[in-house]
């Protein structure tokens, strides 16, 4: 049964430069409502330790205070449907974005540095 888990099992890796998001651990006082964000962040990984503890800084450089383990740990993958890459000046956006066109210049601004 070992076996058949292990060969499953994918080990997460990060390394420096990575962007992750960080689990928001509840705090017994407070009362979470279901609608709160379980995550946040993106943070850049700044080190990463043999035992899983990552030390992250916030996109403007500055370092959290204390390790974070690996377990509260996830990918960060920009973009979702919108592929940043593809998109210059001279591109269009797709029909299903072209509803909010606004919304897709300021974010490709913000983004591209446009």
């Amino acid at each position: 049964m070992m076996q058949a888990y292990n060969e499953k099992v994918h080990p997460r890796e990060f390394h420096e430069g990575d962007l992750v998001l960080k689990k928001i651990l509840p705090i017994q006082k407070d009362f979470r409502v279901k609608w709160m964000p379980n995550w946040e962040g993106p943070y850049v990984v700044k080190k990463s330790f043999f035992g899983g503890a990552l030390i992250l800084t916030e996109m403007d450089g500055k370092s959290l205070p204390n390790p974070v383990n690996l377990d509260s740990i996830k990918k960060y993958f920009e973009g979702g449907m919108l592929h940043l890459g593809a998109l210059t000046k001279s591109s269009k956006p797709a029909k299903h974005l072209s509803s909010s066109k606004g919304v897709l210049e300021k974010f490709c601004a913000e983004k591209l540095m446009l």
